[in-house]
């Protein structure tokens, strides 16, 4: 190969760009990888703590309920109505948020599959024909 073609220069042969092209589409998919495993992350955070709240309000809720006897014949039944249906009102309403966020996860893992994994999927009886 000759000085004047330019192709005795490392960076300008055509393999060499073809690596450096190869690499830098394997850094933006690297960085995509990552942002798509931050945000996952950030909805199964989300889900963890209204689970966690749910269930805390659940124990708060069973409590109430467990201690009914004792705040009926003390305080009487408006007193216990009082205290027991918010208490099971909020378990009820943190368990269907937190409900809400898992399956909404799940269906977004779902949706999110890229062509490629997709494709890799066989449909419903294919397998079986082959």
């Amino acid at each position: 190969m000759t000085a004047s073609t330019g192709l005795s220069e490392p960076g300008n042969h055509p393999s060499a760009q073809i690596l450096e092209s190869a690499a830098a589409l394997a850094r933006a998919e690297l960085k995509l990888l990552w942002f798509h495993a931050q945000k996952l992350g950030a909805r199964i955070a989300l889900a963890l703590g209204l689970t966690w709240i749910a269930m805390m309000l659940t124990q708060v809720a069973l409590l109430v309920l467990a201690l009914s006897p004792v705040i009926a014949t003390s305080y009487g039944g408006a007193v216990l109505a009082a205290s027991a249906v918010p208490t099971v009102l909020l378990a009820a309403i943190a368990w269907s948020l937190a409900i809400k966020r898992w399956l909404g996860l799940a269906e977004r893992s779902n949706a999110e599959k890229t062509p490629a994994e997709t494709s890799l999927e066989f449909p419903s009886g294919e397998l079986g024909r082959r």
